[in-house]
């Protein structure tokens, strides 16, 4: 054979290993010094057969190197349960998901979905295919998306509601950061204690304290807190500190709506707990609450992360502490139906991450 017949198929055979990725390096350095001895003279004539058995080696290979669109494709088509709701899912002709899936089945040769006129389901192989390769299309999904965020400047506007309180002892102390971060969204902000109608008053999010009662709603759990007895020190040194729940009932009690309608849990110690109906003064704000309980006019219920401060000066002391009201969680709630823009994806990811490391007061 001619040396320049022996160098031709050896480039060819290159070519052929170089869109083998995982097998590129170890072939291509083992061909490629098998030519060098060649143009050198010392090269050992083989027969065509060598290259034909490394030609067949390599389509062999190729086999398991699936096309990630064509595992995408079947993926949802899997999820939604039929050609046409993956073509509007993927934005796609329904012949050209089939014809990928048809392609994928003859590359890995096994039947992945049972087709029939009603309905598409998987088949055993299918459903073991399926659990296997989703992990990595999400994850490559998603690394994606990270990746494309880094070279785009998120904007937006947010229009939020909550709590005077939540504002002040959490949401003032966090957001400059963020707005340093990302000073092309813009924030509106309602400090209320009312439970709007997020979709009808078109607020993006929430932050509200207590169990949802709208079920059409997203929540996420941002901390909990304890609800504490409180009481100023003149209180107390007029009327005298409660030791047990049952005490309550001969005390003046201050308290929020929302603590009313919390069942009261009793130490061991305590025989009952105090009924709601002995609350002397009632209100929907926590900051007004506590004004009155600084006065000396009863012994206010108020979740501790709204009282830090006030104790830390003294102003407030905790009376039955381990027989606290059950914890109240503070969700970021917003509407389901809706979908979430970017900026509101990354500020309430910002905030569910502040939350683990900020102190609430």
């Amino acid at each position: 054979m001619a040396l320049s017949a022996v160098k031709n198929e050896a480039l060819s055979a290159l070519k052929l290993l170089e869109d083998v990725v995982i097998f590129k390096q170890k072939f291509y350095m083992g061909a490629w010094a098998q030519y060098e001895d060649a143009k050198v003279g010392t090269f050992k004539v083989l027969p065509p057969e060598f290259w034909q058995r490394q030609e067949l080696y390599i389509l062999k290979k190729r086999r398991f190197l699936v096309d990630l669109n064509r595992i995408l494709h079947f993926i949802t088509i899997a999820e939604c349960g039929s050609y046409t709701k993956a073509g509007q899912k993927l934005g796609l002709p329904k012949s050209t998901l089939s014809k990928s899936l048809s392609s994928l089945e003859e590359q890995m040769q096994v039947r992945l979905l049972n087709r029939s006129t009603r309905k598409l389901s998987l088949t055993y192989a299918g459903e073991k295919f399926f659990q296997a390769s989703l992990p990595l299309i999400t994850g490559l999904q998603n690394a994606h998306s990270q990746v494309s965020e880094l070279n785009e400047k998120v904007k937006g506007n947010l229009k939020i509601t909550m709590s005077y309180e939540m504002g002040y002892i959490f949401i003032s102390k966090v957001i400059p950061e963020f707005m340093e971060s990302y000073p092309e969204i813009n924030f509106e902000f309602d400090f209320s204690s009312e439970n709007k109608n997020l979709i009808e008053d078109g607020y993006d999010l929430a932050i509200r304290a207590g169990e949802l009662d709208d079920s059409s709603y997203i929540a996420k759990k941002l901390t909990s807190s304890t609800v504490g007895f409180y009481a100023s020190k003149q209180y107390i040194q007029r009327y005298g500190e409660p030791r047990t729940l049952d005490d309550l009932q001969y005390h003046a009690r201050i308290t929020t709506p929302l603590v009313n309608a919390v069942k009261l849990i009793p130490s061991e110690q305590a025989k009952v707990p105090a009924p709601a109906d002995m609350a002397c003064l009632t209100s929907n704000s926590i900051l007004f609450n506590k004004r009155i309980c600084i006065a000396g006019k009863g012994v206010a219920s108020i979740a501790d992360v709204f009282c830090v401060e006030e104790v830390e000066r003294g102003e407030l002391v905790k009376v039955l502490k381990g027989q606290e009201a059950i914890n109240i969680n503070i969700y970021l709630v917003y509407p389901s139906r809706n979908h979430r823009s970017k900026a509101l994806i990354i500020f309430n990811d910002f905030l569910l991450n502040k939350a683990k490391t900020t102190k609430f007061s």
